[in-house]
């Protein structure tokens, strides 16, 4: 990000306005990163446009990465659903009982978890 915020600056500072400081260059980078893109800070340049790309394709990856290492992480924590599928099927036995899942999910499961023993 930062070296896509310096680029953006040497392109767009001295044609675009809203590039006047190093911090805009930064705003518009987290923004960018982030994906929330408001729209009041964006390149005019073709330069400027290549070290946006750049930057929206991180930020895709980046998010993409983050999402799948927290899942992972709790997938694979002792205690996670599925870890031990007789807890599991325990557990979902005392959701279909109080309602929070139907008799046929809780059967299509149960048959699923019984299937990995």
């Amino acid at each position: 990000m930062v070296i896509c915020c310096a680029a953006i600056y040497a392109v767009e500072h001295e044609v675009n306005e809203a590039f006047a400081t190093p911090f805009d260059a930064l705003w518009w980078g987290i923004v960018t990163l982030s994906t929330v893109g408001y729209g009041d800070v964006y390149p005019i340049t073709d330069e400027g446009r290549i070290a946006a790309s750049a930057l929206m394709l991180l930020g895709i990856g980046l998010f993409s990465a983050v999402t799948a290492i927290v899942t992972s992480f709790v997938l694979s924590r002792p205690g996670a659903v599925d870890a031990d599928p007789i807890a599991t099927i325990e557990r979902l036995a005392g959701l279909a009982r109080d309602g929070a899942i139907t008799a046929t999910e809780y059967e299509s499961k149960r048959v699923e978890l019984l299937a990995r023993i």
